[in-house]
């Protein structure tokens, strides 16, 4: 018959004791109720123990309340009616005793609330099965076993998940099957994260979107299905599943989150091409090592920075249907195998390292976009680049922007440059001749430094210093023009060009740095102007071609070394202001034991009355 809420109190007492109670069966399969109070067989440590052992629900239950068998140990047995809606939080806490398989089959829609089966009930498998809409979980997970091995759900409504579903079973979790065939089916975060064993995934039919971390490290993971329903994949969603090949991707889909496919090392080619794909986040395809060919649809309008980021068997990408307006920093870093990369004319700026250390690409072409600036280490190492277009108002070249591009043998610097950062062409070794326009108004260091094959150099740059080490290395440079508007020569300006025979300085020069000319073997002549004021160390030091040399009046030092290993010089002139010679200025000789003496010039010059100061070396003064 039927039972009321002091029924219910009058029978939970019959198993609730401090001692031993004989009764542990319930069957109350022909009593007629539909609910039951919450906590009915609630057991607390101060409660006593209860000795329930099975219990037989009745057909027309449509709900297990909240804390029903709470921390009912002994609890081996209970059916779940067909007619049950909702299993309430806790039911079933602390029931350690449950079967290690759990099976509900209901002919409706099921709700299973947090905590239900948790706390020591150690479930293996699960199968639900539901004729309509199915949630599981709210504030928290249904479950919490850190054996379960399967899961398996077939409804034709939809699949609601709480987040971190499955993250109790990280190392047990082989396969799950949510076949849940209605629209709107959604996953929680983290659904899957962590579960290194799982191997076989069936996603809802109605799913749309696939969550934060949803397969985090799933690295056992080899395929799956995404349904046609799918319109975005998470944030790191596939973050580090190595193994987990290329999937097919809906047309539906229209965004891909940050670090999405993270390392998915598995991937081959990847086909986006038909989806309506608008935005990549961030880090996406980062060390997606495996890729060999990436397929995207016109109207991408949003890429994040390191999407493609060392994909390092990537070939080619073709972004010339995308209406971005921007490339972001490091877009295609480590992309080495890449030889193909095509671009829109909608983009207006470049992010730094955009396609850093990327070998093979042997064309670039920015010639019909408008931005203004060449980034920070744009093109660094990409040692095929031999093809290179800059947009027409382009305004400055970035630090490193074409650092070993060693296969570019000509590049024309636009007439709207006024700024080229440090080493924006070094180690250039195919560049053979460059002319800096005279718009150019700033100019960091080593701009051409170790460009090996560059013979010819024009300056005509509004600057009054020419920076330190701007052609140091550059060792077949025979031919230099320079504005008149230097004033300094900074220090390794042309240390180690080795053809350069001879050079016309600024008439208004009157600066030359440290080792500015160190080790130009081919100069045999130069001519210091009149308006020279000061010359750095080491300035001349082995140019062992060098024969004559006039050092203008204003000067009073010759620093140290200064023309050291000069061996073939002749002839030396000294001007009246000369006050001091540094050591090892005048040893001319390589011989670490011979001390050079000044007569040992051929014809020396000294117009100083009173006899400069020689370094130690030397002992001593002119007599």
């Amino acid at each position: 018959g039927p039972l009321n809420n002091s029924d219910f109190n009058r029978v939970a007492g019959v198993f609730i004791s401090s001692s031993s109670i004989v009764i542990r069966q319930l069957d109350l399969s022909e009593a007629v109720f539909t609910t039951m109070p919450n906590s009915l067989f609630y057991i607390a440590s101060n409660y006593g123990t209860c000795y329930l052992t099975e219990i037989v629900f009745p057909e027309g239950l449509t709900a297990i309340p909240s804390s029903c068998f709470y921390n009912c140990r002994y609890l081996s047995s209970v059916n779940i009616p067909s007619t049950v809606i909702r299993i309430g939080s806790s039911a079933f806490y602390g029931c350690s005793s449950l079967p290690a398989t759990l099976t509900i089959n209901v002919s409706g829609p099921l709700e299973i609330e947090s905590g239900v089966y948790s706390n020591g009930v150690a479930l293996t498998a699960i199968s639900i099965t539901a004729g309509g809409d199915v949630t599981l979980g709210n504030s928290n997970k249904p479950f919490t076993s850190d054996k379960l091995t399967s899961f398996e759900l077939h409804t034709p409504g939809k699949l609601i998940i709480c987040n971190e579903l499955f993250t109790s079973a990280a190392g047990t979790l082989l396969t799950a099957t949510l076949d849940a065939r209605g629209e709107g089916s959604t996953l929680g975060t983290q659904t899957f994260r962590n579960c290194s064993n799982l191997t076989s995934v069936t996603l809802p039919a109605g799913l749309t979107d696939i969550g934060y971390r949803a397969f985090y490290q799933c690295t056992s993971l080899e395929s799956l299905t995404i349904p046609s329903t799918v319109t975005s994949i998470g944030q790191e969603a596939f973050y580090q599943c190595t193994l987990l090949e290329s999937p097919t991707f809906p047309s539906s889909l229209t965004s891909i989150g940050q670090q999405a496919f993270y390392q998915c090392t598995s991937f081959g080619s990847l086909d986006l091409s038909q989806t309506q794909l608008t935005t990549i986040g961030q880090w996406a395809f980062r060390e997606c090592s495996a890729i060999t060919s990436l397929s995207l649809p016109d109207g991408i309008t949003s890429i994040g920075n390191n999407a493609f980021r060392d994909c390092s068997l990537l070939t080619a990408l073709d972004l010339s249907g995308a209406t971005i307006t921007e490339i972001p920093t490091s877009m295609c870093e480590g992309c080495i195998a890449l030889s193909s990369l095509l671009l829109p004319a909608t983009v207006t700026s470049i992010g730094s390292w955009a396609f850093y250390n990327c070998k093979a690409l042997t064309t670039l072409d920015l010639s019909q976009m408008s931005f203004t600036a060449i980034p920070l280490k744009m093109c660094y190492g990409c040692e095929l680049l031999s093809t290179l277009h800059l947009p027409t108002n382009c305004t400055s070249i970035g630090e490193g922007a074409f650092y070993q591009c060693k296969a570019l043998t000509t590049f024309d610097i636009p007439s709207t440059v006024t700024a080229i950062d440090k080493q924006a062409f070094y180690q250039c070794s195919s560049l053979q001749a460059i002319a800096i326009p005279e718009d150019v108004t700033e100019m960091g260091t080593e701009i051409f430094g170790g460009c090996t094959a560059l013979t010819t150099a024009s300056v005509q740059a509004n600057i009054t210093t020419l920076p330190s080490s701007t052609f140091s290395g550059c060792t077949t440079l025979a031919t230099v023009t320079l504005n008149d508007h230097i004033t300094e020569l900074g220090n390794n300006c042309f240390l180690g060009c080795w053809a350069l025979a001879g050079i016309t300085l600024p008439s208004n020069l009157t600066t030359i740095g440290s080792s500015a000319f160190n080790q130009c073997y081919s100069l045999s002549q130069i001519l210091l102007p009149a308006s020279l004021t000061s010359i750095g160390s080491s300035a001349f030091r082995s140019c062992s071609s060098l024969t004559v040399l006039e050092v203008p009046e204003g000067i009073t030092q010759i620093p140290n070394a200064m023309l050291q290993y000069c061996t073939h010089l002749q002839s030396l002139y000294l001007p009246s202001t000369i006050t001091e010679i540094g050591e090892y200025a005048l040893q001319l000789n390589y011989h670490p034991q011979y001390t050079v003496t000044l007569d040992e010039l051929i014809d020396v010059h000294v117009a100083a009355t009173t006899p400069p100061t020689v370094g130690a070396q030397y002992g001593g003064s002119f007599s």
